[in-house]
């Protein structure tokens, strides 16, 4: 807790680099074949470590309703990677295991 003793997490710069990751990954995700028979607002979570440089690193599927839908998450946070690098607030996030929560939306604009 540095930023005036504000938790990392709670930090609005923090917030905002999160969403940003998030906007990433759902972007690259559209270039992947995704199984057919999603359920509505189908989540995977992920779990990574983000060094200074702003690349994620050691990412683990946590959870997800298929092997397939979670593996496809995956490689949509490496090809989103790097992120820009991590400066001033955000870099409490630099090193720490991060767990973030990866909604697909199943709408036909998501669609490949």
């Amino acid at each position: 807790t540095a930023a005036g003793g504000i938790p990392c997490s709670e930090r609005a710069s923090v917030h905002d680099y999160m969403t940003e990751i998030e906007s990433r990954v759902k972007g690259e995700w559209k270039r992947f074949e995704l199984p057919p028979d999603l359920p509505p607002n189908a989540k995977v979570v992920l779990s990574f470590v983000l060094d200074e440089s702003g690349t994620a690193r050691d990412i683990e599927v946590r959870s997800a309703p298929s092997a397939a839908l979670g593996e496809s998450c995956r490689r949509a946070l490496v090809a989103a990677s790097p992120f820009p690098p991590l400066q001033g607030n955000e870099r409490c996030l630099a090193g720490r295991r991060r767990i973030a929560t990866f909604t697909v939306p199943v709408d036909e604009s998501f669609r490949p």
